[in-house]
């Protein structure tokens, strides 16, 4: 099974049946349908609608190993999956091909197995994508200087962004998910931050995606600073205080090492004579 290039947890089609679409999720489930889900760079700006969602849903073929056809009443489309990529058969409009970059497997309430794909395309390509215009582009330089370092600046920058609204929409949905649905365990921080490296990844791809003038930009890490600044800040309290449990033995160690040194001279601590200087008794500076 491959390994799933991105987290379907925060994949806006995934997230879509899982919730608005529920029933239909339930329901291939139920019938252990193959679902195919466009990653979050293919579906940008995408009305992801009922009929949208389905038409990314097929059931095992009975007669041909490999083949999946589609629901609609009349089992019109069926595609076929060879050596990672998906195959249109019979019934599309226009015949294609798309790389499987991720799967994984799920079981329904009979414990029997389904079919999760990722892949780098949609099935009908029909819907079209906004893009920004130079006019709009012009209206912010890509420069550093733009952006300071703490949060309310990062979001300021973010904010004059040309389609910025659709970017912190996003941005803050994902942040929400992750704090409502995530539980962070000491023994498990290194999937946190994967996760949280995910969000921000995601949010810029997506920007960049959408906003392909931008991409060409001279410093498009203010980007993705500005973006990691707004989601470690939004995510920090519910981080921040499981990290501090987890080295809270190593900063106790820390602080005692730190104390033996006080009884410690200059010398004791081999540092040059020329650089001696009676530290202890020294102020803030003027």
């Amino acid at each position: 099974m491959a390994a799933p290039i991105e987290d379907l947890d925060f994949n806006p089609f995934f997230r879509n049946l899982q919730t608005k679409f529920e029933a239909v999720y339930r329901d291939a489930q139920q019938r252990c349908c193959l679902i195919c889900v466009p990653s979050t760079q293919a579906i940008c700006d995408i009305n992801i609608t009922e009929q949208f969602i389905e038409s990314h849903i097929f059931r095992p073929s009975p007669y041909f190993r490999g083949q999946y056809i589609s629901l609609d009443k009349n089992d019109e489309k069926t595609i076929k999956i060879e050596d990672g990529v998906i195959k249109s058969v019979q019934g599309f409009r226009n015949s294609f091909k798309m790389k499987i970059i991720g799967e994984e497997l799920g079981y329904n309430n009979d414990f029997k197995t389904y079919r999760i794909v990722i892949v780098d395309g949609i099935i009908a390509e029909i819907f079209k994508r906004v893009t920004t215009s130079q006019e709009q582009l012009d209206l912010i330089k890509l420069d550093r200087s733009s952006m300071g370092s703490v949060h309310s600046d990062c979001r300021e920058f973010l904010a004059r962004l040309p389609a910025a609204e659709r970017l912190l929409r996003s941005l803050d949905a994902q942040a929400q998910s992750f704090s409502d649905t995530y539980m962070v365990l000491e023994a498990y921080l290194d999937d946190a931050a994967r996760k949280v490296r995910q969000i921000c990844a995601n949010c810029a791809q997506d920007y960049l995606h959408r906003n392909p003038e931008y991409a060409e930009g001279p410093d498009v890490k203010a980007l993705e600073a500005a973006i990691e600044s707004c989601v470690t800040h939004a995510l920090h309290r519910k981080v921040y205080s499981v990290v501090k449990r987890h080295l809270a033995a190593a900063d106790s160690d820390l602080q005692r090492r730190l104390e033996a040194f006080r009884a410690m001279t200059l010398a004791q601590l081999e540092v040059r004579s020329e650089l001696w200087f009676p530290y202890t008794n020294a102020g803030p500076m003027p």
